[in-house]
Formats: structure tokens, sequence, C-alpha cells
């Protein structure tokens, strides 16, 4: 997670949605001007190996007032071995 933003940011919570896969939320603390963070690793049932889908999604509680929300989240890909 990064702030972009020209004011600290508070304290959130980040959810991570992998297709197939529970949702999961991370903490991420708050952040000052620029300032970046790493988001916690997330396990996965070693059963289901492949290619999948990610959506990450900053302050998914709508914790922060931003002047844009339509930047907070991220899709991708990730591969997932045995």
């Amino acid at each position: 997670m990064k702030n972009k933003g020209d004011i600290a940011a508070l304290a959130s919570t980040a959810r991570i949605t992998v297709k197939g896969f529970s949702p999961v939320d991370r903490f991420t603390k708050a952040l000052a001007v620029g300032e970046q963070v790493d988001l916690e690793p997330i396990d996965f049932p070693s059963t289901q190996e492949g290619t999948f889908t990610f959506v990450i999604t900053a302050d998914v509680n709508h914790q922060i007032r931003e002047v844009n929300e339509a930047n907070n989240t991220v899709i991708g890909a990730c591969t997932i071995l045995k």
C-alpha cells in the first residue's frame, strides 16, 4: 500500500480477493505522505494450484476521506504452486 495523497492517511483495512478463495482483510497502519508498506502474505490451501486473478482494495471500509476514491483497487494475476 502507498499513500499517494498530500496528507497523512489514517490506519485502515485492505481486502485481498483471489478468485476461488475467501476474501482476506489486512490491517494497514497509518501512512505518511508517500509512505509505502507491504501487506502480510496470505496462506492458501495447498490443494489448488494454478494462476488466479486477484483484487486488492485499499480502505475497503471507507475509513479514510479521500478526494479520489476511484484509485483504491488494483487487479492482477498470481500463480499458486503446491
